[in-house]
């Protein structure tokens, strides 16, 4: 949401008030992700341990879990509603693995997320993928787990397995959604803005990116059994 530009040296007054309205605001108004939650000494003890200790498999998750570490400032949890148990789960993270640099996208971010309870779980259930975006909420679009979980009902191959998924709230427990639709739509213009809800995914499993294939063989492989994988979904 922006406003008609105007010369804030001629007029600072505006931008004066502004940012008195704005100090006003609580954090989740101002924009804050009030569900994210500092990570506490003993979260970042256990996350540097994580990052140090090899696995047995798939070790670059490890790996890319200490990169997030290194290059971030900020350490923290966020909670996601888990399938098996229907009850949310803090998972821990750094900066995200992949993000969106577009401001009217979806802001999707992809973390390497860390189960503080990975202790009690072998190499396999070390690390996460958390998947953090703000998808279109209008009718007839469903959630992206809930269509990965009748893939997996329906043995669809080749597709991420599950683990939990939730629309995000706020500080209030309601739901987190976008505003900019509303305020466009009171202006009398056509209908063009979409409504946005925050919303994050966690699955199994962590990729790495096409071009660090070894060799020809494993790239054919893996384009193959992501075409099987889709001409499953067709197919069901």
């Amino acid at each position: 949401v922006v406003t008609s530009k105007f010369n804030y040296k001629e007029n600072p007054e505006i931008l004066a008030e502004f940012f008195f309205r704005f100090s006003q605001l609580s954090l989740g108004q101002q924009g804050f992700d009030t569900s994210v939650e500092p990570a506490t000494k003993r979260e970042r003890d256990t996350m540097r341990k994580a990052a140090q200790e090899k696995l047995k498999y798939r070790d670059y998750a490890r790996e890319y879990f200490a990169e997030s570490l290194r290059n971030s400032r900020v350490w923290v949890s966020v909670s996601v509603v888990m399938e098996k148990s229907g009850k949310p789960k803090r998972l821990l993270i750094g900066m995200p693995r992949v993000s969106s640099d577009s401001v009217a996208g979806r802001g999707t971010r992809g973390y390497v997320a860390l189960d503080p309870d990975y202790e009690r779980q072998d190499d396999h259930r070390k690390f996460f993928w958390l998947k953090d975006a703000w998808r279109v909420d209008s009718a007839g679009m469903e959630q992206e787990g809930s269509i990965v979980k009748e893939l997996q009902l329906n043995e669809v191959p080749n597709v991420p397995h599950l683990l939990g998924h939730n629309d995000v709230e706020d500080e209030k427990g309601s739901i987190q959604r976008t505003l900019t639709q509303e305020l466009w739509n009171q202006e009398g213009r056509p209908n063009m803005m979409k409504a946005h809800t925050h919303y994050r995914m966690v699955v199994s499993e962590i990729g790495r990116p096409l071009d660090s294939f070894s060799d020809g063989f494993e790239l054919t492989v893996v384009l193959f059994d992501c075409l099987a994988g889709k001409s499953g979904e067709t197919c069901k």
